[in-house]
């Protein structure tokens, strides 16, 4: 009789953790969405040391970033991006931060004029965020209205 009681309340327990497995996958599955590349078009701007720094993704794939400091400025280029699932893809930037050892850390510093690259560039994708690493400023996606929204395209 005890060993039945044991066999009940073990099955017992696997009913509930498959049930309970079941509800989670069922509510992952409806809760959480793809993101897709009109979730990301839009406005991000990132700003430190009188560097502002802002990246437009429109929805038709192109994009344009321009870089203005308290004291020069506006630097602008245009191009084309895409996104890979993780991450966004310009096909040029400009690099407004200088990577490197200052005061016995890692930190980003402010390079003006900033540097032209005509090579692809990858942003990780968070959360209305975009990074190129762990060190620079990010960039935040700005809300919508005013110089936000999504952007369906650009004047060149």
């Amino acid at each position: 009789m005890i060993g039945m009681k044991r066999y009940l309340s073990s099955q017992s327990k696997r009913f509930w953790l498959g049930l309970a497995l079941c509800a989670a996958v069922v509510v992952l599955s409806t809760g959480c969405n793809r993101i897709t590349s009109l979730d990301i078009s839009g406005v991000y701007v990132r700003a430190r040391d009188g560097v502002v720094d802002k990246i437009i993704l429109a929805a038709n794939g192109s994009f344009q970033q321009t870089i203005t400091f308290t004291n020069g400025g506006p630097w602008t280029t245009s191009g084309s991006w895409k996104f890979n699932g993780a991450t966004v893809e310009l096909d040029t930037f400009y690099d407004t931060f200088d990577i490197g050892r200052y005061n016995n850390k890692m930190d980003a510093v402010a390079v003006i004029p900033p540097q032209f690259f005509a090579s692809a560039c990858f942003l990780e994708v968070q959360e209305g965020k975009l990074l190129r690493n762990s060190v620079e400023p990010i960039w935040i996606k700005q809300p919508s209205g005013g110089n936000g929204g999504t952007h369906k395209g650009l004047t060149h």
